[in-house]
């Protein structure tokens, strides 16, 4: 069976970050469906976020 052509992302309930919150970013390549961001206090989020896709957590520039 294939996945669906039509995918809805629904966003964690809470209040979202302002974007000077923002400190990591996870870049997952050849899916930029699965591009996330981070502040620091979500960091072990990010980490394993990261793992789970193979790749490495970014620290933005500020």
């Amino acid at each position: 069976m294939s996945e669906p052509d039509h995918v809805v992302r629904q966003r964690p309930r809470g209040q979202s970050p302002s974007l000077d919150e923002v400190a990591l970013l996870v870049r997952t390549p050849g899916r930029w469906d699965g591009y996330r961001s981070f502040t620091d206090a979500q960091r072990p989020d990010a980490e394993a976020y990261a793992k789970q896709m193979g790749v490495a957590v970014e620290q933005l520039a500020r």
